[in-house]
C-alpha cells in the first residue's frame, strides 16, 4: 500500500486520502497536532492559513476559548457590555446587558419583587359569599367569588317547601321550584292546587251552623301533607263538604279514598257531606255530640 492517510468508507471499502473524489489533495492538506490534547490530525493548508483547524474537535476548541477569554467583554465580538439597574421595587442594583433590557428581562432582583410588581398591578376585591379579600387584575375587577365553591354556593339560596314547609336548597335560576320533593308537588297538585279561595254555598252553610252551635273549628286546614280539611274540628275530626259533579269525577274518587285511608291511619275521623245532602239540611249533629258533647 502506498503512503498516504487512508479513509474507510461506509461501504467498508479503504480509499487514500488524496484520491478522494478522484481529486488529488497532495499539496493541499497536512498534518497537525492539537493544541489542547496534543493528538494529531490532517487539516486544509488554506484553513491553517486563515488561522482555522488548530483543534482535532469542536470539544477542544471549546476548552480553547474558555482559556483565552475567561472575561466575554475582552472577546473581539463582545456586544452585550455590562450595564448597571435598580430594581423597580426595593431599588437594589442588579447587572445585566443589552440583549436582556431588548427582552424585557432582568427588571427585578429577586422573585419577591417580581410578585410584590404583580400585587401592585392587581385590585383588591371581596368575595360576595365568604367575605375573603383577594387580588385580582383590573380586566377580573367584576370578579366577585374567590372559588367555584363560593360562586355555587352564592348562587344557591334556601326556601320552604309550600306544602311542608320543610326548608330546601334551590338555585336561584330556578324561580318556578317551589317544592322539596316530587311528592310535595304531587300533594299541592292533587289536593291544594284543586281548593279554590272563593267558599261555596254548601261551605258557608255548613260554617254557619257550626257557629250557632258554638263549635270551634279552623278553616281550610293543612293536615300532615295529606289533605287540606274543609273545617277541622278538635281533637281528630275532618269534616268535607263535596260537590256533588266535582267529586264524582273517577281520579276524584280516587283522590278522596286514599285521602281517608292515611288520615285514618294517623287517628283522625273523616266526615264527608254531600252537596245534596246539605242542600235537604242533615248536619252531622250525632257523631258532634259524641265527640264534642261538653261543649254544644
Amino acid at each position: 500500500m502506498k503512503q498516504g492517510i487512508y479513509l474507510r468508507t461506509k461501504q467498508n471499502k479503504i480509499i487514500c486520502r488524496n484520491n478522494l473524489w478522484g481529486k488529488d489533495y497532495s499539496g493541499k492538506i497536512q498534518k497537525v497536532v492539537c493544541q489542547i490534547c496534543g493528538k494529531s490530525f490532517v487539516s486544509y493548508t488554506a484553513r491553517l492559513k486563515k488561522g482555522f483547524g488548530k483543534y482535532c474537535s469542536m470539544k477542544c476548541f471549546g476548552i480553547s476559548r474558555k482559556k483565552l477569554y475567561k472575561d466575554n467583554s475582552k472577546h473581539p465580538r463582545w456586544k452585550n457590555f455590562e450595564i448597571k439597574r435598580k430594581c423597580k421595587i426595593c431599588g437594589k442594583e442588579i447587572i445585566t446587558n443589552q440583549y436582556k433590557i431588548s427582552k424585557r428581562q432582568n427588571k427585578f432582583c429577586s422573585r419577591k419583587c417580581y410578585e410584590l410588581s404583580k400585587r401592585k398591578e392587581k385590585v383588591l376585591v371581596e368575595c360576595e359569599n365568604c367575605h375573603k379579600k383577594f387580588y385580582v387584575f383590573p380586566c377580573q375587577a367584576e370578579k366577585n367569588f374567590c372559588s367555584k365553591i363560593c360562586f355555587i354556593k352564592y348562587k344557591k339560596e334556601k326556601v320552604k317547601c309550600l306544602v311542608c314547609n320543610k326548608l330546601f336548597i334551590k338555585f336561584k335560576r330556578e324561580k318556578k321550584r317551589r317544592f322539596c320533593s316530587n311528592r310535595c308537588s304531587s300533594i299541592y297538585t292533587n289536593n291544594i292546587s284543586q281548593v279554590s279561595n272563593k267558599e261555596t254555598s254548601i261551605e258557608l252553610k255548613l260554617e254557619q251552623w257550626l257557629k250557632d252551635n258554638n263549635i270551634q273549628f279552623e278553616k281550610q286546614k293543612r293536615i300532615k301533607n295529606i289533605s287540606i280539611v274543609d273545617f277541622f274540628i278538635k281533637p281528630n275530626i275532618c269534616l268535607y263538604a263535596d260537590g256533588n259533579y266535582w267529586h264524582n269525577l273517577p281520579n276524584a274518587i280516587k283522590r278522596d279514598r286514599k285521602q281517608e285511608k292515611e288520615l285514618k291511619k294517623q287517628n283522625y275521623e273523616v266526615i264527608r257531606l254531600w252537596e245534596k245532602d246539605i242542600n235537604k239540611g242533615i248536619r252531622p249533629t250525632q257523631l258532634l255530640r259524641k265527640n264534642l258533647y261538653a261543649k254544644i
